[in-house]
């Protein structure tokens, strides 16, 4: 199959946004591995992608309408679109494309235009509902510009051969609270390798460099956002080492609530028991994580429709045990693979983290059953393989 990949607004930054990239990522390389042609075609805020060199693939540098129109028509309802569309027309000119594969991010009509106009099935992933993601992150969509994306969602979804969710959820907070009939879709959780780089030796130099050896390691991995309030991952852990002082909290990554982490390790002299590391290689990750004895997940009730997260997987293919909010409740069987606090309070959360410590070494039976789970079920190899049924089913029923 000749399979077109399209993200096609620029607020979804391919190169930084860490999560994305994995996800886009693993889907170009699986559908390659399987024998499939793959291309991707993004509109960037730049003209060209860092970290995609292994993959056919184009940019579209975006471009705001002129005199102020933008801020009335949303910024890909337009220009972006046109020049998506004319650019997989010249592509399906050459060589015929049996699926666009688009990832919903918002008002984008290229994907829909060229599945109309020539002919293409169009698949439309969602991994969040996308316009009250927006409020949530401090920038919302207000008057025309919110109406205007509604119309181009109900379009959009009205338009697909095939719905892909990363998560149940999102039906009841996009379908359920707008009033919309559920159409048929399908449930693909995120995933991770099968194989990971995990290097014992390796883990056990970074015990010795961050001075670990004889606590117990916490570690949080993923993007450091105020809106994700990972805040509250640091005052839970504070609220333990009240009680239990052989305990360190890593974490990895990158965001706007660094500073606001600092400040309050600073105010409560945590420096000796929290270590914050900017984003590293995704392939250093793994020996983090195997170097560590509990994994944290944290996302606060707002974000209800958030059914589950790569990290997840990533800590399952460890094996070792996770903690997590009530979101993940899609993955984690509480007391089975995994442990979920009963709130979405740090003092929940606390308390969980302590229980966990003190009853260890069942926890650790829990961690090994995830990794078991993981195999069964959350693999990319798995992840590729239902996708291209979906894509062969479309085609067949054409």
């Amino acid at each position: 199959m000749n399979i077109l990949y399209l993200c096609g607004s620029y607020g979804l930054d391919l190169d930084k946004m860490l999560g994305p990239k994995i996800h886009v990522q693993a889907i170009l390389r699986g559908l390659t591995n399987a024998g499939h042609k793959v291309t991707l075609l993004a509109v960037q805020k730049t003209d060209i992608l860092n970290d995609y060199s292994e993959f056919e693939h184009y940019v579209i540098k975006h471009k705001y309408i002129r005199l102020f129109l933008h801020k009335i028509i949303s910024y890909t309802g337009f220009l972006d679109s046109i020049r998506v569309f004319w650019k997989i027309f010249l592509l399906n000119r050459n060589t015929k494309i049996d699926i666009i594969h688009e990832r919903y991010t918002g008002l984008s009509w290229g994907g829909i235009i060229s599945s109309k106009l020539l002919g293409i099935p169009l698949v439309v992933q969602m991994v969040g509902p996308g316009i009250e993601e927006k409020k949530i992150q401090g920038n919302p969509v207000d008057g025309i510009r919110k109406w205007i994306l509604i119309q181009h969602q109900k379009v959009l979804l009205k338009s697909q051969s095939a719905l892909i969710l990363v998560s149940k959820k999102i039906v009841d907070f996009v379908y359920t609270n707008r009033g919309w009939k559920i159409p048929k879709y399908y449930v693909i959780p995120n995933g991770a390798n099968e194989k990971t780089n995990a290097d014992i030796s390796r883990a056990n130099d970074i015990k010795s460099r961050f001075n670990t050896w004889g606590y117990k390691v916490f570690i949080y991995t993923g993007s450091l956002y105020k809106w994700y309030e990972v805040i509250n991952i640091v005052k839970a852990f504070r609220i333990v080492l009240k009680k239990i002082p052989n305990i360190k909290l890593i974490m990895i990554g990158n965001g706007d609530a660094i500073n606001e982490i600092k400040t309050y390790i600073s105010k409560y002299n945590l420096e000796n028991n929290i270590i914050i590391i900017s984003a590293i290689p995704h392939n250093e990750i793994s020996n983090y994580i195997l170097m560590s004895d509990i994994c944290l997940v944290y996302f606060p009730e707002i974000l209800n429709y958030t059914g589950n997260t790569t990290k997840i997987f990533e800590y399952m293919a460890i094996g070792k045990p996770i903690i997590s909010t009530p979101n993940m409740n899609d993955i984690i069987q509480h007391g089975i693979n995994g442990l979920f606090s009963q709130s979405y309070s740090p003092k929940d959360y606390a308390n969980l983290m302590e229980s966990a410590i003190i009853n260890y070494e069942k926890v650790k039976e829990i961690g090994l059953n995830a990794k078991q789970d993981f195999l069964n079920k959350y693999t990319w190899n798995i992840y590729i393989s239902t996708l291209v049924r979906i894509y062969k089913n479309i085609l067949e029923n054409k």
